[in-house]
């Protein structure tokens, strides 16, 4: 559904919205998408992404957009990109000086721990320009979990997962979100428990994409193939009695 379906639906959602709140509309939609993320790490939500170290370096890179968590160990990757070498997030800051010093000449190797601070991902120990690279820096490859997109009233070819597969737990959660700011709480625990349903259905469905297939087995009329089946009799410890 386009940003600006989804406007209008909420429009008709909130009968006497304010001009202010209209205005704001957009961003109740984006909070709306936060909110429901924030509570569930979705599979559309994994992102991965690779960075090149600078020798005797510590960032490695400023956050990624829309960064929300770190979703599973780093790794190196060599040369032929055949090998895989994991490495580790960093707990503390004071672990990885414990561990690692400053010194680019005594402290410096092959990256250890990755190191997650307010605005960057660091890299323990100082990096090394050794590697099998040509240019002997390293390759590391961070997956991590992304927020979507934010929508943008100004652009309907901006879309989301929400916007394309749930579109009215959007505007019913939007909705509810702009009331409950209205101070209308009771229509907006309405619409609220509208927009509920819609995101539980979503969890569910995304936890049931991550099972593996299981097997189909054949449905047989008896346990035992031919000329297998016990005797009739009580059984005991050495087997079945005629």
């Amino acid at each position: 559904m386009q940003t600006s379906d989804i406007l209008a639906h909420m429009r008709r959602e909130i009968v006497d919205t304010v001009a202010s709140f209209d205005a704001e509309l957009i961003e109740y939609v984006n909070l709306a998408v936060q909110q429901a993320e924030e509570q569930h790490n979705y599979r559309h939500m994994e992102a991965s992404a690779q960075y090149v170290t600078t020798e005797a370096t510590r960032l490695l890179t400023a956050l990624p957009d829309r960064w929300k968590s770190a979703r599973a160990f780093p790794y190196l990757t060599t040369d032929d990109d055949d090998t895989r070498i994991e490495i580790n997030w960093g707990a503390s800051e004071s672990d990885m000086v414990r561990m690692y010093g400053e010194s680019v000449t005594l402290d410096s190797g092959q990256p250890q721990f990755i190191y997650q601070t307010s605005t960057g991902l660091d890299v323990y120990p100082l990096p090394s320009g050794d590697s099998d690279y040509s240019d002997g820096d390293w390759r590391v490859t961070i997956p991590y979990w992304q927020y979507s997109v934010d929508l943008d009233d100004a652009d309907d070819t901006v879309t989301n997962w929400w916007s394309e597969n749930k579109p009215w737990y959007i505007i019913y959660q939007g909705a509810s979100l702009v009331l409950a700011g209205m101070r209308d709480l009771n229509n907006a625990a309405i619409k609220a428990q509208l927009a509920a349903p819609i995101l539980s259905r979503a969890e569910k469905q995304d936890k049931r994409s991550r099972l593996p297939d299981r097997m189909t087995l054949n449905i047989s009329r008896g346990v035992y193939r031919p000329g297998l089946r016990p005797r009739s009799g009580g059984y005991r410890g050495g087997g079945y009695l005629p």
